[in-house]
């Protein structure tokens, strides 16, 4: 009844194998009433030899091969196989359109493995950007948060150190910013130096690896600092001086546990 060499009759017969396989390893009616549900619109086109129903079916299984889905109806059948069997029945034209969908919807999807790090990015940069944000609107409490924050991250990285730590801590006065600032008593001069006293210090705690990357950036803040702007005008700049120190200081971080690591292995 079932041609192979007739594409519609193949692919039909594709299916019929897949779901007597599946029967037979007693998978349970859930299962096989998914399959027979996807079934049922290629036995339809069969019966009428209805091309553009079946090749509906088959483009949508090249897209599933190509995303790594398992193939339900016959393991050795490959996007490639599909894309085949659609050439045969719809032409080159069908073919290499299906192909260039399936391309796209593959390079447009992110990976299972990347997705934390790409929320986890996505959230970190809204931070930082509600926080210039507001700062730049005139409400400077996410300038006293960010500094804290990044003086904490300090403390860590020094917990080895505590001279080193303890000297740090004494000259970066964020206390002595948020007083200054709640008195309306706080200049750009006061803001500017802090962040000069930041990056210098990350300009010396890093990897001479990295110096292509940190030398430009830390002579670029000083530069800020030393510009005729008002105080209203740089401290939005201040919460980014702050997320790019975190930023090079979790280089940092990494550049010590790979050293550590290195040495524990000899």
């Amino acid at each position: 009844m079932l041609s192979d060499q007739i594409p519609l009759d193949a692919v039909l017969g594709r299916l019929v194998t897949g779901l007597v396989r599946r029967i037979q390893n007693g998978e349970s009616p859930m299962e096989l009433y998914h399959v027979v549900v996807r079934a049922k619109s290629v036995f339809n086109a069969w019966k009428s030899r209805d091309k553009q129903t079946l090749l509906r079916f088959l483009e949508d299984e090249a897209i599933r091969r190509g995303l790594g889905h398992a193939n339900p109806e016959n393991e050795e059948e490959t996007q490639e196989e599909i894309l085949s069997v659609m050439r045969t029945i719809g032409g080159e034209e069908v073919e290499s359109r299906v192909r260039q969908r399936c391309n796209t919807v593959e390079n447009s999807l992110i990976r299972v493995e990347d997705l934390e790090q790409k929320v986890a990015d996505t959230v970190e940069r809204a931070f930082w950007d509600a926080s210039y944000e507001k700062v730049k609107s005139g409400d400077f409490e996410p300038i006293y948060d960010v500094l804290k924050h990044v003086r904490h991250c300090m403390r860590a990285l020094l917990s080895a150190a505590p001279i080193t730590r303890n000297n740090f801590e004494e000259h970066f006065d964020v206390e002595f910013i948020e007083e200054r600032g709640r008195n309306n008593a706080l200049t750009k001069n006061d803001v500017g130096q802090l962040a000069i006293y930041l990056v210098e210090h990350i300009g010396r705690m890093h990897a001479p690896i990295d110096d292509s990357d940190v030398l430009p950036w830390v002579e670029a803040v000083k530069k800020r600092a030393d510009d005729h702007l008002s105080l209203q005008e740089y401290l939005p700049e201040i919460v980014y001086v702050v997320r790019d120190s975190i930023f090079h200081l979790r280089t940092i971080y990494r550049r010590i546990v790979n050293a550590t690591s290195s040495s524990d292995s000899k």
